[in-house]
């Protein structure tokens, strides 16, 4: 078991690990949060988020998200736009935040 980032440097101080076994634990840490943003990206870029019949998010979750009504559509806004794909940005790091907590349960 690798130990916390905390006592790695205490050990190193009392001289209970030598410096070269303290840089790998901490590198392992740092591989692991790698791997574990990796993961969290992977989920939410594949998650299935609700859309409706015509392959739009449900306006219910995206104003849930965004914590306001989306700005109305006047021709080819690119204000709309923009907060319609905020919207669907947040819905699925939300579910990828779900999924993560899911895998320590």
């Amino acid at each position: 078991m690798i130990p916390a980032i905390e006592e790695i440097i205490a050990m190193l101080a009392k001289g209970e690990c030598t410096q070269d076994q303290a840089l790998q634990w901490i590198g392992s840490h740092i591989d692991l949060a790698t791997q574990d943003a990796a993961l969290r990206d992977h989920f939410a870029t594949t998650a299935a988020i609700g859309r409706d019949a015509e392959g739009n998010i449900q306006a219910r979750s995206a104003v849930a998200v965004m914590g306001e009504q989306p700005p109305t559509w006047e021709g080819n806004d690119l204000k709309a736009m923009a907060w319609w794909c905020d919207a669907e940005a947040r819905i699925r790091y939300l579910k990828a935040e779900s999924m993560m907590k899911a895998r320590i349960i």
